[in-house]
């Protein structure tokens, strides 16, 4: 028995279909495994699959390799693909990854034209803030790359509402065995650092931009 190593596994003999239809897989591992695999195969064979995928999922993941992979030239179809899917319906774990494919057809394709960044933009204002602190982080982001004109003004209110945070939940039991680290523990948890307002302080545009955009239009 001779073990073969992944690398050296050729995924060219993995139909192009075959992956796209497992993008939607509802285990995570199985969707890498899909990703990775249809990556590995030249992308002029499924990037129209990819682009026309209408299972939310399965766009997710098939558009994130085609983010990584892709021509320059498809970024308008990606983002409008991505533009197709609609907030609402998506689950927590799906929001974050639309975002994520979101910077990734930036980071990857570079910088959008006026009209894509003004779509994508007024989609990503309508749901921002969200009520949950991890898609806020990426929301700011991508918001303040895109030059929201709202994007400091909600983030500012953001930082000062936070109120952070979940605390450690140390069991009474666990704490009694020392009476000194329990002391240092709750000290510490009593005083722990505002990690919404540093997350979003990261993310946050630049004192000229919050400045900007306090003034009154007429300025």
């Amino acid at each position: 028995f001779t073990h073969t190593p992944p690398s050296e596994i050729p995924l060219r003999l993995v139909g192009s279909e075959m992956c796209i239809r497992d993008s939607g897989h509802a285990d995570r591992h199985i969707r890498w495994a899909a990703r990775v695999a249809v990556e590995h195969q030249p992308v002029t064979e499924w990037q129209d699959e990819a682009l026309a995928e209408k299972d939310p999922q399965a766009a997710l993941t098939a558009l994130c390799a085609l983010a990584r992979h892709g021509d320059k030239a498809l970024q308008g179809k990606l983002i409008a693909a991505l533009d197709r899917l609609d907030w609402a319906k998506l689950d927590l774990g799906q929001k974050a990854e639309l975002l994520r494919v979101y910077q990734l057809a930036f980071i990857r394709m570079g910088q959008p034209d006026a009209k894509i960044a003004a779509a994508v933009e007024k989609k990503l204002d309508a749901v921002y803030p969200a009520p949950v602190p991890a898609l806020n982080y990426e929301l700011s982001t991508l918001l303040v790359y895109l030059e929201s004109p709202n994007a400091a003004s909600k983030t500012l209110a953001l930082m000062s509402q936070s109120s952070d945070q979940t605390k450690h939940n140390w069991s009474p039991e666990l704490l009694a065995r020392n009476a000194g680290y329990a002391r240092a523990f709750a000290a510490t948890a009593a005083s722990s650092p505002q990690r919404d307002q540093i997350c979003l302080l990261y993310t946050s545009p630049s004192p000229r931009d919050v400045e900007e955009s306090s003034m009154p239009a007429s300025a």
